[in-house]
């Protein structure tokens, strides 16, 4: 097999490892894929937003074409895409909890969201205790759950949150906080 020197980190490696390039004498890149993907991740980091401003700016010019590409491609893969999604939604429940949490609240149309980072912060000031039946929670057992339901007009901001196990949260409905304590101490509504 042919070799070649990288001109950039100057390693003689297979022409494998070089990018084609027909214009070149021998049809190769002068500089190695790896060498030339570290120039590209640098460039990009040095030149983040006008790439960014770039690619918006096309987008916005290519909108109905780009959506035609998207929905051929979703299509092409849906099967791979929904096998790559199951896998790892099963690896970072948490994940998929937020996403479908909001979700659900953009389709009450409640007002506000709040980060991964909020809720965490919220927990620790809790204390990692259940806000209804004080038992110990981790990432794995704690739900969010909306003091004043998202169907009774609640808000998805981080001060209408607070931690609660699930069999707590399952309970709750759709119960104000006032309501479900009067449930709980066996009180009627």
């Amino acid at each position: 097999m042919s070799t070649k020197r990288c001109t950039k980190c100057d390693i003689e490696k297979l022409l494998a490892e070089f990018h084609l390039q027909p214009a070149n004498k021998d049809g190769h890149d002068s500089r190695c894929k790896a060498c030339h993907a570290a120039y590209n991740r640098q460039y990009y980091q040095e030149h983040r937003e006008e790439y960014q401003e770039h690619m918006q700016q096309y987008n916005r010019e290519h909108r109905e074409e780009r959506a035609v590409h998207d929905r051929q491609y979703h299509e092409k893969h849906r099967e791979e895409r929904q096998e790559y999604m199951r896998q790892y939604y099963q690896e970072h429940p948490e994940v998929y909890r937020a996403a479908f949490r909001q979700y659900r609240a953009r389709k009450l149309n409640a007002e506000g969201e709040y980060t991964a980072e909020e809720f965490i912060a919220l927990c620790e000031y809790m204390d990692w205790r259940c806000t209804y039946c004080g038992c110990e929670l981790t990432a794995e057992t704690v739900t969010a759950d909306h003091m004043i339901p998202l169907s009774r007009g609640g808000s998805d901001y981080i001060d209408n949150i607070t931690p609660a196990c699930k069999l707590c949260n399952v309970s709750k409905r759709n119960k104000t906080v006032e309501e479900f304590i009067v449930y709980m101490k066996g009180g009627k509504l």
